[in-house]
């Protein structure tokens, strides 16, 4: 609870859930493909710690003054507030078209190219990169990746063609 606590600045602990003020925008459910069971009007973001995508396990929390905040399931941040009563449940709702900042991590030998290649298998599937942050550490490169992707089975895809570039050691889902 406090990992979500200093995330969010929330003071109130005891707090009760219809004392929390919630933000609202006018003519809107959910944003992308988003659905609050049994509430309209809420204003609802995803929360950078975990980056959800569609088909992903999702839960939603009710936060001071911010709308409903959507996290993974395993995220870090979410992860002891099971019985809080501002925890609800969230799903899916995705429309054609829809996009989703979805962030990766490529760990690999430091060799030349290592880049290049990686950023050629994001082209060659057709996926928009919008965000690349690249370090070395003891021989090793970790490159910090976010795309567009549509959905959860798009990133899995583009997460398989990137194991088997050459030298890639690993790649997996940025998590909190």
């Amino acid at each position: 609870m406090t990992r979500i606590k200093d995330f969010y600045n929330v003071e109130h602990k005891n707090d009760k859930l219809e004392d929390i003020p919630l933000k609202t925008e006018p003519n809107r459910i959910a944003k992308g493909g988003v659905v609050v069971e049994g509430v309209d009007n809420l204003k609802v973001r995803f929360a950078k710690c975990c980056n959800p995508v569609p088909g992903d396990d999702i839960v939603g929390y009710i936060t001071f003054g911010r709308g409903i905040s959507v996290h993974r399931r395993d995220c870090t941040n979410v992860s002891d507030i099971e019985n809080d009563p501002r925890f609800i449940e969230v799903k899916w709702d995705t429309k054609e078209g829809d996009s989703y900042s979805a962030q990766f991590e490529v760990r690999a030998l430091d060799k030349a190219h290592v880049i290049g290649d990686v950023a050629n298998r994001i082209n060659d599937s057709k996926l928009s990169m919008t965000a690349l942050n690249a370090r070395t550490k003891d021989g090793d490169l970790f490159v910090t990746i976010t795309v567009e992707i549509k959905s959860i089975e798009e990133l899995s895809r583009l997460i398989e063609k990137i194991k088997r570039i050459e030298h890639v050691l690993d790649v997996y889902r940025m998590k909190a």
